[in-house]
């Protein structure tokens, strides 16, 4: 296995307005973010463990659909649909989608 694809993140969607997060670990504590900066980076040994943290979250309603994703060591992803979820939307959405953009 590469060096590139040795390191991990967690990914999934948050369940209440499913935007992009990120799994980060406070102490052993769960905590998802929207900076994938500061999620927690892994190895392929720890996998398992991620997953199961990240299981306890979908049962507890807080995220939906996590999965594991290759990164660099500088939380960058190695794949051009990551880096793409990971920049934001490419669109308005929400109230500013509903904003026009011209003036009558």
């Amino acid at each position: 296995m590469s060096e590139i694809h040795s390191k991990k993140i967690m990914t999934a969607n948050r369940l209440d307005d499913g935007s992009i997060v990120y799994l980060a670990l406070d102490g052993g504590t769960p905590r998802w973010v929207h900076d994938i900066k500061e999620a927690h980076i892994f190895g392929e040994s720890e996998v398992p463990d991620m997953e199961s943290i990240a299981q306890g979250e979908v049962a507890a309603n807080v995220v939906v659909s996590p999965y594991v994703i290759d990164t660099t060591v500088s939380s960058a992803p190695t794949s051009t649909r990551e880096t793409v979820r990971a920049a934001g939307p490419s669109v308005e959405y929400g109230h500013a989608a509903r904003e026009t953009d011209f003036k009558k």
